[in-house]
Order: structure tokens, then sequence, then C-alpha cells
């Protein structure tokens, strides 16, 4: 597995570096998705807002306008009872208005709250991706070595030349080399591009 080792550690690299970018990728487009839901659905709360308090103005002016008919017809003026009607008329108004907005912001909240995102760790997908990278390498590597093949050489060196009586010494060798596959990490995975 050692003739391996640079290769398996590469795999892992590749793999740690592409989950951790497509985590972060995938932390941002959930990030810019909520902030989109939070933007469109508190324009519209807004427009809600804005038009139940043109509601409200238009209501109490008719209100105004029709109890200053009233009085002018019946001969009195702004003073007495008709200024408390009038007085009593915009505080109504008031809390309505306080109301829809209190409303408004309530409703801004719980959208805020429901569109919370949940952010997935990048370094934990890193580690993640790197064990996964890391156990694909070794299974190549043993698929490999499965297809090795071994080969022989032999050979003989003298190390002592006979004399009269002696014959010749010598010294046989043999050595044995193992032919592995080639492990590119391209050949495996096409063109995912690894930094």
């Amino acid at each position: 597995m050692a003739e391996f080792q640079n290769e398996i550690g590469g795999l892992a690299t590749g793999f740690a570096e592409l989950s951790s970018r497509a985590t972060a990728s995938s932390n941002l487009r959930r990030l810019e998705i909520a902030q989109g839901n939070v933007n469109a659905t508190t324009d519209q709360i807004q427009l809600e807002e804005t038009t139940q308090r043109q509601n409200i103005a238009r209501e109490l002016a008719m209100f105004s306008g029709s109890q200053a008919a009233a009085r002018a017809y019946r001969g009195g003026g702004s003073v007495g009872s008709g200024f408390a009607i009038d007085s009593a008329a915009a505080a109504h108004a008031a809390d309505q208005a306080a109301i829809v907005e209190a409303n408004a912001a309530n409703k801004e909240i719980a959208v805020i709250a429901a569109n919370q995102v949940m952010m997935d760790d990048p370094v934990l997908a890193a580690i993640q991706g790197g064990v996964e990278g890391m156990n694909m390498g070794m299974g190549i590597a043993n698929a490999l070595l499965s297809e090795a093949s071994v080969r022989q050489h032999q050979w003989s060196q003298q190390i002592s030349s006979g004399g009269v009586n002696a014959p010749s010494s010598y010294q046989n060798y043999i050595s044995s080399i193992l032919d592995i596959p080639g492990f590119d990490i391209n050949d495996f995975l096409g063109d995912i591009d690894f930094g």
C-alpha cells in the first residue's frame, strides 16, 4: 500500500477540498434564498401596513369631515363636544395605527425566525470528504494490487576464480519485482478539478 501513499493522500485531499467548497457554496445559496424570502415577505408586510394606515387615516378624515358637516348643519363650532369627539376619534385612530404597526413588526419577526438557516460545517464536510477520498483511494489501490504481477530476475556473479584443485565460486542473485498498474487520479475521476 505504501506504493500508493501519495496518490491516496492526493485523493483524500481532493475530496476534502471538494466537500468543503460544496458545503460553503450550499450554505451561501441557502442564505441567499432565506434573505430573498425575508425581503419579499417583509415588503409585503410593509405594503399591508401602509394600506391599513391609509385606510385608518381616510376613515378618520371621513369621520371628522362628517362630524364637522353635522356641527355646521346644527350651527355648532369646533369647541365643546365637537372638539371632544374629534379628539376621541384621533386617539382611536392612533390606537388602531399602533396596533397595525405592532402586528407588522410581529409578522416581520416571525418571518425572520421562520427563515433561519442552519449552516453545515465546511470543516466537518472536509473531514468527511477526506475520509471518503482515502477510502476510495485505498479501494483503488487494493484493486490495483490484486492485478499486480511478480517478475523475477536471476543472475550470477563470480566471486572467486578457481585454483588448481578448487572450482570457481559464484554468488547467485534472484530479485523479485512487483509490477503494479499505474494509479492516476484523473483516470478514475475524469474532469473533476482538485485544485
